[in-house]
């Protein structure tokens, strides 16, 4: 389950372009994770 703090860091992250190689770096494991757990708090929050 996402928490407010979980956006709010997702929210920085986009918004930080120093991240993003970073992200890359950790892998599709680290963002599909993140961004399903991000997708069913988006469709639940509906």
């Amino acid at each position: 389950m996402t928490t407010a703090t979980d956006l709010t860091v997702r929210q920085v992250t986009v918004a930080d372009p120093l991240v993003e190689p970073l992200l890359r770096e950790l892998g599709d494991e680290y963002s599909t994770r993140y961004l399903d757990s991000f997708a069913v708090h988006r469709t639940s929050a509906r």
